[in-house]
């Protein structure tokens, strides 16, 4: 690579690197306001991950059903299997 060529790369580089900064800055501040954590802030890695699975796993719970929920799915579960067998199913 010739110097020129090079100059004007590690130039580019730069400006990409002070715009980058300019962003960061916008976000944070943006974050700031709306009242959430900035970059600067942000916890390690290892534990956003596992705050993170905490808050998912406890989204994704099951409701809980009460015994007649149950006693009703069983009964539905089982005319619709039923139905499967016999070949007539209802859709």
């Amino acid at each position: 690579m010739d110097a020129t060529t090079q100059k004007s790369l590690k130039k580019a580089l730069a400006d990409l690197i002070a715009e980058q900064r300019m962003i960061t800055n916008a976000i944070n501040t943006i974050q700031t306001l709306l009242g959430a954590k900035t970059t600067a802030t942000r916890v390690p890695a290892s534990a956003a991950k596992h705050t993170t699975n905490k808050k998912r796993a406890a989204s994704r719970r099951k409701p809980q059903w009460s015994s007649a929920m149950r006693k009703a799915a069983k009964e539905r579960m089982k005319r619709y299997w039923d139905q499967r067998r016999k070949g007539t199913s209802k859709g």
